[in-house]
């Protein structure tokens, strides 16, 4: 099993309202699950960004967690079944200029090299 974290900025820049979130896996055959955060905090991005150039791989290995401070919030999930996450009228999110999204994706074991291409 391997979990991967990867840093996406949301090339947002103006203040948008957030009324759903859908993850659309890439690869069934290992996508296992997926979580996804939403932060705006720059040293938070700043750490995250240094995790992923440190990995070769795309993204960064992290267990557990995203792997950086907590100052960033669950935005959305997905597994197998889930349909796309819809905000209630008056619980939206505001997404803010310079915003990233983490998102961690859980692979199961595969006894060959993978290739998983999913979206947000």
């Amino acid at each position: 099993d391997q979990y991967q974290v990867f840093v996406i900025p949301t090339g947002v820049t103006e203040a948008k309202e957030v009324k759903a979130v859908e993850i659309r896996p890439g690869n069934n055959a290992v996508d296992h699950h997926a979580l996804v955060a939403y932060t705006n905090v720059p040293y938070v991005i700043a750490q995250a960004q240094a995790l992923d150039a440190a990995d070769p791989n795309p993204g960064y290995e992290s267990f557990g967690d995203y792997g950086v401070d907590v100052e960033q919030f669950l935005f959305g999930g997905w597994v197998p079944g889930t349909p796309p996450l819809e905000f209630p009228p008056t619980i939206g999110h505001v997404m803010e200029p310079g915003s990233h999204l983490l998102l961690q994706m859980h692979y199961g074991p595969s006894p060959i090299e993978e290739v998983d291409q999913t979206e947000i």
